[in-house]
């Protein structure tokens, strides 16, 4: 889901694993999903109660970090929503961990169009430690087909209409008599309908082992290698999962679209990880001149 939003070049839309940082990736755009929480969820279609986080696509962080602020803020009707104490955050410390898949030859692409702008990180304070990316799955389908399936059920038993499905097999219905224009949809309502029911309790217990093996994740690589940030050069739905804040970035800009990193921290490091990327911004553009 996206909807224009008040400001300028800026986009809203609701992140549930990638729906957020891969269409920032495609699109060469700046992509914010906050920590779970800061925003509130109240009034979006539902994809995954587990999972769900309204974030940003923006065409410059500045904006990025400007809707992101207008929008935080406690909702009683959110059970995730938590108040964000200060509205200004710097990071400390510039040392970034980047998690790398060779299998996919991303070492080679770091060394080759992405090496001016390491070089130029490195001039402005900058320390960057490349590890391998570790092969971690994660229970997503089973949970967020679970999520959907409930919460869809809820959300259309409320709007649902004469003219609209009241149901979600209905809502299934609906999308089997035109899969070639909702394809990506088609294939998570068919994953919910197809999936064996699970019990409340059951599926609780099964979102916290998820949540909590995710921030364990990344937890114990910034703190093994004494990191502030993780990055990326591809998705990775370990802060979808774990509610952590992540962002995707432009970097280089001698393809189109650009290449884009995926930057993540901590929960609740969110302030911090917006002027990281507004300075990676800043530094990928001094670098395109240089070039240039």
């Amino acid at each position: 889901m996206a909807v224009a939003a008040g400001f300028c070049d800026a986009a809203l839309g609701t992140e549930t694993r990638g729906s957020l940082m891969i269409p920032g990736f495609r699109n060469g755009v700046f992509s914010f999903k906050p920590t779970r929480g800061l925003i509130s969820r109240s009034g979006i279609i539902p994809l995954s109660s587990s999972f769900d986080a309204p974030g940003v696509l923006a065409r410059n962080p500045e904006i990025m970090k400007k809707v992101i602020l207008a929008m935080v803020g406690v909702d009683l009707e959110d059970d995730q929503s938590f108040e964000l104490t200060k509205t200004e955050s710097n990071p400390s410390r510039k040392r970034i961990i980047c998690c790398v898949n060779r299998s996919l030859g991303e070492m080679e692409l770091l060394q080759t169009e992405l090496r001016p702008f390491l070089a130029q990180l490195k001039l402005n304070g900058f320390e960057i430690t490349f590890v391998d990316l570790p092969d971690v799955s994660f229970d997503y389908k089973t949970i967020s087909s679970a999520d959907i399936r409930s919460d869809m059920a809820k959300f259309l038993q409320r709007f649902g209409s004469d003219n609209e499905p009241r149901s979600f097999e209905e809502l299934v219905e609906r999308y089997r008599e035109r899969p070639n224009a909702h394809l990506y949809g088609m294939e998570r309502l068919e994953d919910a309908l197809a999936m064996p029911q699970i019990q409340k309790s059951d599926l609780k217990k099964l979102v916290q082992e998820n949540v909590a093996k995710a921030r364990d994740l990344i937890n114990s690589i910034l703190d093994r290698y004494d990191g502030d940030f993780v990055g990326f050069l591809n998705f990775v739905d370990w802060f979808s999962i774990g509610g952590g804040p992540s962002c995707t970035l432009p970097v280089s800009f001698e393809t189109k679209p650009p290449i884009s990193i995926m930057l993540g921290s901590r929960v609740g490091n969110d302030l911090a990880l917006l002027n990281i990327v507004q300075e990676f911004s800043e530094i990928a553009k001094a670098t395109q001149y240089t070039e240039n």
